[in-house]
């Protein structure tokens, strides 16, 4: 093992420190126990005015002043009841990725992490931060999810130490390259515009359309036989009086 390499495993007790580290330095998650406190002081304080300074008022503002420092201070690590939790969610599942025998590998412009059924990368620009605490190092790839690398499994606390120092050190040195290349800044993103397709430059404009033809006289005229021994006289012939034997009447 180096100083840019580790091989460890991933437990479920490892999976509930993750969760309590998330909850105790998440700064949504301080702000809302920084709310919790200035809750429970206001309702100790309004207690106590309301009880005149009785014993009982004073009794139940240092009950309420030993929880608002425990919820500022924290635990150390999860409780046996978040462990168990985490153990009950994982139970009927195998999770073979996330769980059981992991190798991280630090490189100069990514990381590198294997199991025993997946292997990914990340680069240093794509890491949201890295952290540590007495007993893990996390290196967060998003808001909520995080390698959890549990620090037994270095030689020494010495070593653990120059991992992290490592990943630290890389991971900064990515953002100020990034830095650099956007002037300082992350650059804007591109204004959306609405696609709108151009007539090609040799379209021809149509023509207009040609008018009608005026209608043709579709009345024919029927010459007249003109009657014995005179000039046609413009009428039809009366037709013939039918004998019923050939269809008239």
């Amino acid at each position: 093992m180096s100083g840019d390499e580790v091989t460890y495993l991933v437990t479920t007790e490892d999976i509930a420190h993750l969760n309590h580290h998330f909850t105790q330095t998440t700064p949504a998650f301080k702000r809302s126990r920084r709310a919790g406190v200035a809750m429970i002081m206001t309702g100790a304080l309004l207690v106590v005015f309301a009880g005149a300074g009785s014993a009982f008022a004073m009794s139940f503002l240092a009950t309420c002043i030993v929880m608002s420092a425990l919820m500022m201070a924290g635990r150390r690590g999860p409780t046996r009841r978040q462990v168990r939790m985490i153990d009950k969610i994982f139970e009927d599942t195998r999770n073979r990725v996330v769980l059981g025998r992991h190798q991280m590998k630090l490189l100069p412009d990514h990381i590198e992490v294997s199991t025993d059924y997946s292997r990914g990368e990340v680069s240093w620009e794509g890491v949201e931060r890295v952290e540590q605490d007495d007993s893990h190092i996390y290196v967060y790839v998003s808001a909520l999810n995080a390698y959890v690398i549990n620090k037994r499994y270095f030689p020494s606390r010495e070593a653990a130490q120059i991992f992290y120092d490592q990943a630290w050190r890389l991971h900064g040195r990515a953002l100020q390259l990034e830095a650099q290349r956007n002037g300082g800044y992350l650059p804007a993103p591109e204004p959306y515009q609405v696609y709108q397709p151009a007539a090609p430059a040799h379209a021809a404009l149509p023509a207009a359309p040609r008018a009608l033809p005026a209608p043709e006289n579709t009345h024919t005229h029927v010459p007249t036989r003109a009657p014995a021994g005179g000039a046609p006289s413009g009428r039809l012939p009366d037709p013939p009086i039918g004998s019923g034997t050939d269809g008239t009447i």
